[in-house]
This record gives structure tokens, C-alpha cells and sequence, in this order.
């Protein structure tokens, strides 16, 4: 009798705790929400992308909807807008011929040319460049898909869980070299057509990485 007591007592002591879990989809809804945590910090996470005096950086703030791009002196913590963003979407409205979509700066990354006096940018598959000091925007050739590919930063690896970014290639302030991770360690590399190859079945282009033990005097600018 003393047994089937204690049976039972355990009996009941399991039915409470199974009754104190939350159901399966409770657990299910909350481990969701953990994984999508990233997307409730704002403002928590910068990706700096460093320019060529090497003392200062621009990132972007407000996701895709009101994206603004900010300009920081690393040395002061002196933070200005990157672009007056209400001129920049007046000057690509007219070679639009629309207004630009979203609230904020139309894009989240671009390539500063000419000594950093101008930006190179795309918005809705067409390629733009602002003069920094004048505003004014000229619509550019449209590039190959190959030329398009290889000036894009590729993805490293992805974020687990989301409460922190994807992890990209970081492309030098003159935009011709990126650095990445290559077996754990971090390397510079330079993508370069190397020759279209031929086989019996299809063309192929064959893309590879060029390494920087070039010439010091043919190097470019990689001061991140």
C-alpha cells in the first residue's frame, strides 16, 4: 500500500509539472521571438565602413524604410550626415522621373570615386553618381553582369541567431579591394577576370581572387 502511495504521489508531482509547461506552441512563439530579438534594438549595431583619411567612417541608421547614412571623426566622435538627404531625392527624383522609394537616403551602400568629391551608387537596378558638392546626378552606362558582381562586398557568413548582422566583405575606401575571412583569418583580395574558358558543353567566365603581393607602388588605397 505504501507503494502504490508513493506511485501515485509521483504520479501527481509529473501530471503538475507537464500541466506548469507552457504548450507547445507557446514555446515555439517564444523561441521565434528570439530569434527575430535583432529586429527589435535599434541602434545598437554599427557597420563601419572606413574612408580614405583613415580617421573617420560612414554607417547606416534606420533600415530600409528611412535609411540615413552618418559621417564619424573616430578621433572626436563627431557624427554629420553623410548626404542632405532631401537634395540627394530631389536630384535622383528628376532622372527617376519619380520620387525615389522610401523615406530616407534610397540606398545602403555606395562607392565614393573621384577623390571621395563624387558617389557611385544604384537604386532600382540603375547606377548613379552624385557630385558631393553640386548635387547634381548623372545616370551611368549600365555595367555587365560581371563588373556589377565583382565591386558587390559578398557575404562572409550569415547571423545566428538574428540579434547581430550579417557578417560582409569590407571594401577599401577606392572600392578595388575587400577584405574577408579565408580560413579563419582575415585577408585582402581583389577580384579579376581572369579568362573565358572554353569546354565542350558551355562558355564559362573563371573568376579569381588576385593576391595583394603586388608592388607597393601599384597598390591602392587600403587604409580601413
Amino acid at each position: 500500500m505504501r507503494r502504490v502511495g508513493l506511485v501515485a504521489l509521483l504520479a501527481l508531482a509529473l501530471a503538475a509539472e507537464a500541466a506548469a509547461q507552457p504548450a507547445s506552441a507557446s514555446r515555439d512563439s517564444v523561441f521565434r521571438r528570439f530569434l527575430a530579438m535583432g529586429t527589435m534594438v535599434k541602434g545598437g549595431q554599427v557597420q563601419a565602413n572606413w574612408l580614405a583619411d583613415g580617421a573617420s567612417f560612414w554607417f547606416v541608421e534606420g533600415g530600409p524604410g528611412k535609411a540615413v547614412i552618418h559621417r564619424v571623426d573616430a578621433r572626436t566622435g563627431a557624427r554629420s550626415p553623410m548626404f542632405d538627404t532631401g537634395r540627394l531625392r530631389q536630384a535622383l527624383a528628376a532622372r527617376l522621373g519619380h520620387e525615389p522609394p522610401y523615406a530616407g537616403v534610397p540606398f545602403e551602400r555606395f562607392t565614393l570615386v573621384d577623390g571621395e568629391q563624387a558617389a557611385r551608387f544604384t537604386v532600382e537596378g540603375r547606377d548613379f553618381r552624385l557630385d558631393r558638392a553640386s548635387y547634381v546626378v548623372s545616370e551611368l552606362p549600365a555595367p555587365s553582369l560581371i563588373e556589377r558582381d565583382r565591386r558587390t562586398p559578398k557575404l562572409v557568413r550569415l547571423a545566428y541567431p538574428s540579434t547581430s548582422a550579417d557578417v560582409y566583405e569590407v571594401p577599401s575606401p577606392d572600392g578595388r579591394w575587400f577584405a574577408g575571412l579565408e580560413d579563419h583569418n582575415v585577408g585582402v583580395c581583389r577580384e579579376t577576370l581572369l579568362r573565358l574558358v572554353e569546354s565542350n558543353q558551355h562558355d564559362f567566365l573563371a573568376v579569381v581572387f588576385e593576391r595583394h603581393e603586388e608592388a607597393a607602388s601599384e597598390l591602392p588605397v587600403t587604409d580601413w
